[in-house]
């Protein structure tokens, strides 16, 4: 389980759309333009497919104007298909803002993840201040659709705790961090919450 709370600020590149699920429910369909940060310096434009229910389009009704910039606020989903992310959003809130606004993604990431084979450790950053890195992937999807999305993790921590072993099972919170290398997207957490999980019967398999 991979949920991201964000606030989006983008360019409206095609406008709303009503469109039918196939359980037959109504929705608004827009696709924003936005940008991500690229490690090798500069950014990145990617697309981003926004929806909202007929019931509740929360202002995703009103973005008919290609070009326009917006800013929305909800729920940011991942997809992997092969080895490339994509990004689709839950919208909870949108409305026109100032070209000024620069466009970009934040917000925070929850994650229930099994982590990597490879130890976390301390070690020293600016200021003599400590640190650790680790990985930790969730599975995504059902069925032959399953897919397996890694996350980097950053936390400002003096020791490793003990439930830190080999693919634990863990619920993580903390800041969303997204960068492109080359082609690729990757996803990046500064962790503020690190607690061992407990799985139960209704938790998707690892």
């Amino acid at each position: 389980m991979i949920k991201a709370e964000v606030s989006v600020v983008g360019t409206v590149m095609q406008a709303v759309q009503l469109k039918q699920s196939q359980q037959g429910s109504r929705f608004y369909s827009v696709t924003i333009e936005t940008e991500v940060a690229q490690k090798e310096g500069g950014v990145r434009k990617v697309l981003i497919g926004v929806t909202a229910p007929m019931e509740s389009p929360v202002g995703v009704e009103r973005l008919v104007n290609v070009g326009q910039r917006v800013t929305l606020s909800g729920t940011l989903h991942f997809r992997k298909v092969q080895e490339n992310l994509y990004m689709n959003m839950s919208a909870k809130a949108a409305a026109p803002v100032e070209e000024t606004i620069p466009m970009g993604i934040s917000g925070t990431l929850e994650m229930l993840g099994k982590l990597g084979s490879k130890m976390p450790e301390v070690r020293q950053g600016k200021n003599n201040k400590s640190f650790m890195n680790f990985s930790a992937f969730s599975g995504e999807g059902e069925g032959e659709a399953r897919t397996y999305i890694w996350v980097r993790f950053v936390r400002f921590a003096s020791e490793v705790e003990t439930f830190f072993v080999p693919k634990a099972l863990l619920l993580m919170k903390g800041t969303l961090e997204l960068q492109y290398f080359k082609d690729s997207l990757s996803i990046s957490c500064r962790v503020s919450e690190v607690a061992p999980y407990q799985k139960t019967d209704k938790d998707a398999p690892f």
